[in-house]
């Protein structure tokens, strides 16, 4: 069998994908219709636990500031039920100034390769080599006729 063959083959498997691929749809929208009450109940209540959530945490962090640094206990930090106050850890900077800092120090967390590349383009760096290889290209449709 040669690629020829594999193009008859291909064309063949493709319209059986189309057509199972409409079946799926099909059935994927029939089934998406039966559960929009489903659907729609699980959203109002997730929409519920979340303001419970912003509201639990603007009182109790309120709550737990309103006690002087000096007189706070661990035992002000447990509210109910594993619910408790955590002292979280921050940082701040400024960030046009850290890109640089960590370039002078050699300290870049990740390379990003699509930028670079996009990039070396246009640089004209002696060390980066641009050029082709060829590729098989498909169409949408394919037409067995000439």
């Amino acid at each position: 069998m040669d690629y020829k063959d594999w193009i008859i083959q291909l064309k063949s498997e493709r319209e059986i994908f189309e057509l199972a691929n409409i079946e799926l749809k099909k059935k994927r929208d029939i089934f998406e219709v039966s559960i929009v009450d489903d659907v729609n109940r699980v959203n109002a209540l997730k929409a519920s636990v979340n303001n419970l959530i912003i509201g639990i945490n603007a009182e109790a962090i309120k709550v737990y500031e309103a006690i002087p640094k000096e007189n706070r206990t661990k035992e002000d930090k447990k509210i109910l039920g594993g619910v408790k106050i955590i002292d979280s850890a921050t940082i701040e900077y400024e960030e046009n100034k850290a890109f640089p800092w960590a370039k002078e120090k050699l300290m870049f967390l990740i390379f990003d390769k699509k930028a670079f590349e996009k990039a070396a383009k246009s640089l004209d760096l002696d060390w980066v080599t641009l050029g082709t290889i060829p590729k098989v290209q498909f169409p949408k449709v394919i037409k067995l006729e000439d």
